[in-house]
């Protein structure tokens, strides 16, 4: 039939096929495919995108037009995309999780539910092909890879325990199998919030650190380790820890006096092994595990020195603590009398 006996409805659906037929994406293809449902008479109730935005935490909104696609907001994971389906076996209902907003856009989400729906259509369980580049790590690939590559090379043992404590305790249970590229600014935000809405602030600002860190050296952007094997992830990748502000702790402080500091010290003769540990920390002004782990091979007793090695240094690097003469006669005492390598 000839375009000029065609009716206008009739004329502008076969031009917006024409656009289909392009390849067009994201989201003018969404709208050219409301504007032919239009044309064709369907009625179109689209959720829209500001409904996304402004869902709630707990909250869930489920696309009617769209079998099967919903968003939910977790106070932990953030808003996600979701298809739900009946698997073609179990006859079960499953959640496929396959993106997380706003980092995947409405209009993506969309496109890739269609994808999703297809293959069920077609009898087959639901999936979404990954890409095999380094973007493709997921956060749990992230930090065992920043753990052993990163952590453990350049941090003392104590710091690297402490990193692993931190990101297995607040980020790998709720995040393992996310893309590392889509833990953004508001994924970022949504767990640091989480840990000072439970009053550990302190905690907060060191899960920050950790996460600044190793987004740091996973996009190369840090001198302590080379990865010659090109960066984790794209080195444009953005921290999404940068710009997530935390309150402002105001930790107690107490500044001793003259007689608390006199009452303290000579109370330590009571306290036996512990007291003298004490005692040497006080004098020599090192952390009480690097006293506590003192070794004899580690003291020179004619130059009054202590060599504290690499291993059990919060920086990682040996230096040398001068003794005063009271700390070194006091451990001379003990070397008289000690038979195991360690001073305490």
């Amino acid at each position: 039939m000839r375009e000029k006996n065609l009716s206008a409805r009739e004329r502008a659906s076969n031009h917006i096929q024409a656009a289909l037929d392009t390849g067009v994406r994201g989201e003018l293809r969404e709208l050219l495919r409301k504007a032919a449902a239009l044309a064709a008479g369907e009625r179109v109730t689209d959720v829209s995108d500001l409904e996304y935005r402004q869902l709630t935490i707990g909250g869930k909104l489920v696309d009617k037009d769209r079998p099967g696609l919903l968003m939910r907001h977790g106070k932990r994971t953030g808003k996600v995309w979701i298809y739900r389906f009946e698997h073609p076996d179990t006859k079960k209902q499953i959640e496929f999780q396959f993106g997380r907003y706003p980092a995947m856009s409405t209009a993506d989400a969309r496109e890739t539910w269609r994808g999703l729906r297809a293959q069920r259509l077609e009898g087959n369980v639901p999936t979404v092909a990954t890409s095999k580049s380094p973007s493709a790590l997921t956060m749990g690939d992230l930090i065992k890879r920043y753990i052993a590559d990163y952590a453990r090379v350049t941090k003392a043992a104590s710091s690297s325990k402490e990193d692993e404590r931190l990101l297995g305790k607040f980020v790998l249970p709720y995040y393992e199998d996310l893309p590392a590229v889509e833990f953004d600014h508001e994924v970022a935000k949504a767990v640091l919030s989480n840990i000072v809405n439970a009053g550990a602030l302190r905690e907060a600002e060191k899960v920050r650190s950790v996460l600044s860190t190793m987004f740091n050296v996973a996009s190369g952007r840090t001198r302590k380790i080379s990865t010659l094997d090109g960066t984790w992830l794209p080195p444009d990748h953005p921290n999404p820890v940068g710009a997530v502000t935390l309150p402002k702790r105001n930790p107690r402080q107490h500044t001793p006096g003259t007689r608390e500091l006199r009452n303290y010290v000579r109370g330590l003769d009571q306290l036996g092994q512990h007291g003298e540990i004490l005692r040497i920390q006080l004098e020599t002004f090192a952390r009480i595990g690097e006293v506590s782990s003192m070794e004899w091979d580690e003291v020179d007793f004619d130059t009054g020195t202590w060599t504290l090695p690499a291993v059990r240094s919060k920086n990682g690097k040996a230096h040398v603590v001068m003794l005063a003469r009271q700390t070194v006669e006091r451990l001379r005492g003990r070397a008289e009398t000690g038979v195991s390598h360690l001073v305490f």
